[in-house]
């Protein structure tokens, strides 16, 4: 090595803590992990004079570094345990190493190192980046794959915790951190179930991948024979397999109520024998009616009771009852789907108010009848659970 470029690099090596908080400054400037605070700007800084010192080292010998040498594992864990994604990870270690090439670059253009040693020292550069870079994707790997051995049983404690509303509020931040979840934003609230308990693995990867979002993972586990979750996103679920509750936003300290609200609309949709995803919106009244099952058997007795005692002309009744509300109390609407003539409409309507004594254009009427039919249609499958 030329006296000249070893003058370079003692400047180089000089400037590690400016370099190390130029690192940090860009990092958290680019990337919402590092952003969020998710490393502490301690931690941060000293991986900046960390990796001055492995640039340093790799231009004083004049080649690039072995892989087996480089201790890039600890580092490595470290942010997989921060919540820090394999992708922001990865790109801010590239961000890192190119910020030290471009400051290795400006100190030898000021002592005037020659361009065809700045030209082989940048290439040097580049193919230790390659090698950096691959050990950390490597060490993040191992990393996940040995946090994933043992985080099935740790995000479930977590999960059962949260939702339960029996975690210390102070732990909350620290716990989160792990799972990439932010103190500050809103989630949803998922309570899941299959049809048959062997689909519940089909389940949860359904979950995982219509509720993946650019702000973080769903975080998903089993709890008390059900897929629990916290995301980002609403998912999107049509299978005829999967019903799923859902509450919320909230921020994860309110997370109990959102989870309360998403077991009742799963309870609700199974009753209705529903599939797909649903909150409170989509079930709006039916939450209601499971609610008050003494008020729907009294509102059955009254309208429906004497219709079932007419046997096959009573169903036939009801059935036209049923679609003349779903038609809007339209009479020709009503004989149009049911391919009835009106005059048939308007006698089985008119018979209708003659045994239950109501009368079927007063509107209170109309929702005491529509509440009496959606608990006759829930009330089997209560009593059958």
């Amino acid at each position: 090595m030329n006296s000249r470029l070893a003058r370079v690099i003692d400047v180089f090596e000089a400037d590690a803590a400016r370099l190390a908080h130029a690192q940090a400054q860009a990092v958290r400037a680019r990337f919402s992990a590092y952003r969020a605070g998710r490393v502490p700007e301690a931690i941060l800084v000293a991986s900046g004079r960390h990796n001055v010192e492995q640039v340093t080292a790799i231009l004083r010998s004049g080649r690039p570094p072995e892989r087996a040498a480089l201790d890039e594992a600890r580092r490595t864990r470290e942010r997989v345990s921060q919540g820090v994604p394999a992708d922001e990870m990865h790109d801010a270690y590239r961000l890192c190493l190119r910020i030290l090439g471009e400051a290795f670059v400006s100190t030898a253009s000021a002592i005037r190192l020659q361009q065809n040693e700045i030209l082989a020292a940048t290439r040097l550069l580049w193919e230790s980046a390659d090698v950096l870079t691959s050990a950390v994707v490597l060490a993040r790997q191992a990393a996940e794959r040995s946090q994933a051995s043992h985080g099935r049983d740790a995000r479930a404690a977590f999960l059962r915790e949260l939702v339960h509303g029996i975690i210390d509020p102070r732990a909350i931040p620290e716990q989160a951190a792990l799972f990439g979840l932010s103190i500050e934003r809103g989630y949803y609230a998922l309570r899941a179930r299959a049809r048959q308990p062997s689909q519940h693995d089909a389940l949860e990867t359904r979950l995982a991948q219509s509720a993946h979002s650019q702000v973080g993972r769903p975080l998903l586990a089993r709890l008390d024979g059900d897929v629990v979750g916290i995301v980002a996103r609403q998912p999107v679920l049509d299978d005829p397999r999967f019903t799923v509750g859902i509450g919320g936003p909230v921020t994860l300290d309110a997370m109990p109520r959102a989870f309360a609200t998403a077991s009742r609309m799963l309870d609700v949709a199974l009753a209705y024998g529903l599939n797909g995803a649903f909150e409170l919106g989509d079930l709006t009244l039916r939450v209601a009616v499971t609610a008050e099952p003494e008020l729907g058997a009294l509102l059955v007795e009254r309208y429906l009771a004497p219709l079932v005692a007419q046997g096959d002309f009573g169903a036939a009744l009801e059935q036209t009852l049923r679609m003349h509300l779903r038609c809007g109390g339209h009479i020709n609407a009503t004989a149009d789907s049911l391919g009835l003539h009106v005059n048939t409409v308007r006698h089985r309507l008119a018979r209708v108010e003659q045994l239950t004594g109501a009368c079927l254009d007063e509107l209170p009427t109309q929702m005491e009848i529509w509440w009496a039919l959606s608990w006759s249609d829930h009330a089997p499958r209560t009593a059958g659970d």
